[in-house]
């Protein structure tokens, strides 16, 4: 049973960051290649600001949905072999770059802050103690 636990704390993160990568990639892509169209546009902007809110913030998460997003649409900004490109140079594929900013900045803006280890929160006897601020810890300190 210990190795069964181990395994999935090491497979879970892994396989969490496989499956924000596809769901970028599976809402980027058709994103792009149908921007051209209005109805197009708009259901690849819905599914883009919906999966945004779907996940969680964190870096593994909200984050690299965003930044695969770039990616994707940075690769079809790029001039092709036949020299056009996949983002239109037009309000829709100028509005789809813009959405793409707006997840970064989204994503970066409700990253969690850094979190406190445990024995931060325990007191000088050794009991967990809520956080009361500068004037509770005063207060508790002067025994008020």
């Amino acid at each position: 049973m210990d190795a069964v636990a181990s395994l999935r704390a090491v497979l879970g993160p892994v396989l969490g960051t496989v499956a924000v990568v596809a769901l970028a990639l599976l809402t980027a892509v058709p994103a792009l290649l149908l921007h051209r169209d209005t109805v197009g546009a708009v259901l690849g902007w819905a599914a883009i600001v919906l999966c945004l809110l779907a996940l969680r913030p964190g870096v593994r998460t909200r984050l690299l949905y965003a930044l695969v997003l770039c990616g994707v649409l940075w690769y079809g900004s790029q001039q092709a072999a036949d020299g056009g490109f996949l983002v239109t140079a037009d309000a829709r594929g100028w509005a789809l770059i813009a959405l793409a900013l707006v997840a970064v900045l989204l994503a970066v803006v409700t990253l969690p802050g850094p979190q406190r280890r445990r024995d931060d929160h325990v007191s000088d006897g050794g009991e967990e103690s809520a956080d009361d601020g500068p004037v509770g810890a005063a207060e508790k300190h002067l025994g008020t």
